[in-house]
């Protein structure tokens, strides 16, 4: 082989490493960003569901209370049906009594 071209040989091969060099860097930058996009999508998406997380349980916790104020609403009015019709059927001195009793406690 002639002395012209292992010189070529070699130019050929120090370009072959700075090519592999360059893309190596490339491809660390390219990671880089890839990692860094990752991490910057997973903290939006992990507010998202927090955010989402919680208006579900103020939602829930809304709807309980709509319940509750309701079986309350219901629970009075048969509760006032209740002591409507029993209410004659208390002897008159039992009536006087309760009476007597609610003044003294009031």
């Amino acid at each position: 082989m002639s002395k012209e071209a292992v010189l070529q040989i070699k130019a050929v091969e120090e370009e072959a490493k700075g090519i592999i060099l360059e893309a190596q860097s490339r491809a660390a930058l390219m990671i880089e960003d890839a990692r860094k996009s990752a991490e910057e999508d997973y903290l939006r998406h992990r507010e998202n569901l927090k955010a989402e997380y919680s208006r579900r349980v103020e939602q829930v916790a809304s709807d309980a209370e709509f319940l509750i104020s309701e079986r309350l609403g219901e629970a009075e009015k048969d509760s006032e049906l209740i002591c409507a019709e029993a209410t004659p059927n208390i002897p008159p001195v039992v009536r006087e009594i309760v009476r007597r009793i609610m003044n003294e406690c009031q």
